[in-house]
């Protein structure tokens, strides 16, 4: 079992079984670690739209360049 820095619950979930069936074999990954990346690619959307309200109205201090050359 891994151990977290974070505090866990403890859930249940009525979900379709089908579904968690294929992305369990698409993703290899078990039920809790399916739904963990599930969560964290749910906040990173959020985050993302989050970001995205911000357009125009934050200006940079770093050249688009090299943000781009960073990611890369």
């Amino acid at each position: 079992m891994k151990t977290f820095t974070e505090p866990t619950r403890k859930i249940t979930a009525h979900l379709p079984a089908q579904w968690l069936e294929d992305e369990m074999t698409a993703t290899g990954l078990g039920v809790t670690d399916l739904l963990r990346q599930a969560l964290k690619e749910m906040r990173h959307r959020r985050a993302c739209r989050e970001v995205l309200k911000l357009r125009g109205k934050v200006k940079w201090t770093i050249p688009y360049e090299q943000i781009k050359a960073e990611r890369e």
